[in-house]
């Protein structure tokens, strides 16, 4: 875990900043409804969001995500 936190330092990584806009718009609306169904969303939410554009489901899926991590980087 040294190593890691060394790493993130020098590449100024903050692994505990929420998912960015710039994230989110790179991957699937499928695996924005992932995120947020592992974020432990409302199921009203999740189910709504493969039906609205990306940029509405993104802006729903955010609230839910602040502590979200992708499952690589999960510990």
């Amino acid at each position: 875990m040294n190593h890691a936190a060394q790493i993130a330092q020098a590449v100024n990584l903050d692994m505990q900043q929420s998912a960015s806009d710039v994230f989110l718009q790179r991957i699937p609306k499928a695996l924005i409804t992932q995120a947020a169904t592992e974020a432990g969303a409302p199921g009203e939410i999740v189910a709504a969001l493969p039906k609205l554009p990306k940029g509405e489901a993104i802006t729903k899926a955010k609230k839910h995500l602040a502590t979200w991590l992708p499952a690589p980087l999960q510990t």
